[in-house]
């Protein structure tokens, strides 16, 4: 009975404490620390191969989700500067939009003052033609 204690209740219980350790404090760099040619040793070797394993895919994990909330960053970055871009479009829409706005009311102020200076025109042919006509003829007033 004590030898099978000394060969497999100190092994075991080497193994046994450090699956809490590792729970405990979070941590997938502890090992079992058991090195023996025997099943125990199998199993230990196992083991310590299971976690190292767990470690590297946690870390991958860790790395991946960096590498994502780097790209998350950067498609906000782009987002916000296309914003900026739309809203720098749309105001210069507004802009040019008031332009042509400002340019019909000229065209019309432009087309009214081209009808009144017709108008004065041809009262001014009128009158000329007229005053030509009494100087041709001032008997016939």
């Amino acid at each position: 009975m004590v030898l099978f204690r000394i060969l497999l209740g100190k092994p075991l219980g080497q193994l046994a404490n450090v699956m809490p350790g590792m729970v405990r404090d979070n941590d997938l760099t502890r090992r079992s620390g058991i090195a023996r040619n025997d099943e125990l040793g199998v199993v230990a070797a196992s083991f310590d191969s299971f976690v190292a394993s767990m470690h590297g895919i946690v870390q991958d994990i860790g790395q991946a989700a960096g590498d994502v909330a780097s790209a998350a960053t950067e498609i906000a970055a782009s987002n916000e500067e296309m914003a900026r871009g739309l809203d720098n479009q749309r105001q210069q829409t507004e802009l040019a939009s008031a332009s042509v706005g400002e340019l019909n009311s000229a065209s019309g102020d432009i087309a009214h003052q081209s009808s009144e200076a017709s108008k004065s025109a041809e009262e001014s042919r009128s009158s000329a033609s007229e005053g030509g006509r009494v100087v041709q003829h001032p008997d016939d007033q």
